[in-house]
């Protein structure tokens, strides 16, 4: 019962003075409203007060019990909507208790409200609901995982083996795999962001990066182009032509290019892009030329020499009269050695120096 000013315990006697009709055991008089357990539980012990035992609140101003919801992965984001429980009785307040950064609520005192974090990483936030001295709190934990990022594209010249740059998960698991090439990829470590990646064959290969975060994962592909080193093929000793068929490298990834360094005329090629194409010089001597395969960012290039020589011409026969000595007329060779040497006849021949 609340009472007032003007209440009184007992009867009144004729409604004068505060005279009491009866017996009083006990009064209690309180300032705060007792929950009915209370009262239910005190009345109780004076019945029995060796058999029953106080249970229930002192006072009725028990706050709704927080609930923070169920712990959050988040991916590629840094904002999240929380889930706590909201309070009938009190209010509620969002705190951070931990985490890398700093988090930013939408409201703190709605339950439902948004969760922001400046760095990713992983928070523990609590959700607490308070009415006058009493509260209740609960946690949550919140991660929040980056967005996988494979990195760049890569263009890797004679080798097979690339060095990876995705990016370093703050929370969560990263893996790599390979989607797509003409060989196998071997990882040095496929949880690693920026490890190595090995290809037994060149060409093209996809790999993917993928971040996952408890519940949630995000992923990123990356292209590896992997192309061979520039091989322009072995030196060639063409005789009696002015024609030469090339033997570079096919390239896997790239284009290869043919170009004439050196020589002393100029070489026409059947075209300049196939590894294999002719190379047809307009006079007679030593070239030098280069095969280039250029991938994307990177290049590299090697060098072939084609000797291209005439073929021999010992002139027109001669008629020497009443002399034992004759100048030959032979071609002189752009390239190679010339050298004399008899064939027949009833005699012998001594040249002046067999290789003129």
């Amino acid at each position: 019962t609340t009472i007032n000013a003007s209440s009184h315990i007992g009867n009144l006697v004729n409604n004068v003075g505060s005279g009491w009709d009866g017996w009083i055991d006990e009064v209690r008089i309180s300032t705060s409203v007792r929950a009915v357990d209370w009262v239910a539980t005190e009345y109780s012990n004076q019945n029995n007060p060796s058999g029953f035992y106080s249970v229930g609140a002192l006072e009725d101003n028990l706050p709704t019990v927080a609930a923070a919801g169920a712990d959050q992965d988040i991916c590629g984001s840094l904002i999240t909507t929380l889930d706590g429980n909201e309070a009938t009785v009190g209010v509620g307040t969002w705190t951070q208790v931990s985490g890398p950064g700093t988090i930013t609520f939408g409201d703190v005192n709605v339950y439902n409200t948004t969760s922001t974090a400046d760095v990713y990483g992983t928070y523990e936030l609590q959700w607490e609901i308070v009415n006058g001295s009493c509260s209740t709190n609960d946690q949550v934990i919140i991660n929040y995982a980056e967005g996988a990022a494979a990195g760049p594209d890569q263009d890797i010249c004679d080798a097979l083996v690339a060095t990876l740059a995705g990016n370093d998960p703050s929370v969560g698991t990263g893996t790599w795999t390979q989607v797509s090439g003409p060989g196998t990829i071997t990882f040095g470590d496929v949880n690693v962001y920026n490890t190595t990646a090995t290809a037994d064959v060149y060409g093209t290969y996809e790999l993917q990066w993928e971040i996952v975060n408890g519940s949630c994962s995000t992923n990123d592909q990356v292209t590896i182009n992997y192309a061979e080193g520039a091989a322009a093929g072995p030196d060639q000793d063409i005789c009696d032509a002015l024609i030469a068929t090339l033997a570079g490298n096919d390239p896997s990834v790239g284009t290869g290019t043919w170009t004439q360094v050196s020589g002393p005329g100029t070489i026409t090629f059947g075209d300049v892009n196939v590894y294999n194409t002719t190379a047809t010089a307009d006079v007679y001597g030593t070239y030098v030329l280069q095969w280039e395969i250029v991938n994307g960012s990177c290049s590299t290039n090697d060098q072939v020499t084609i000797n291209y020589a005439e073929g021999a011409a010992a002139g027109p026969d001669q008629d020497i009269c009443d002399a034992l000595i004759a100048t030959l007329a032979g071609n002189d060779p752009s390239v190679g050695t010339g050298t004399w040497t008899q064939v027949s006849g009833p005699g012998t021949i001594t040249g002046g120096d067999v290789n003129v």
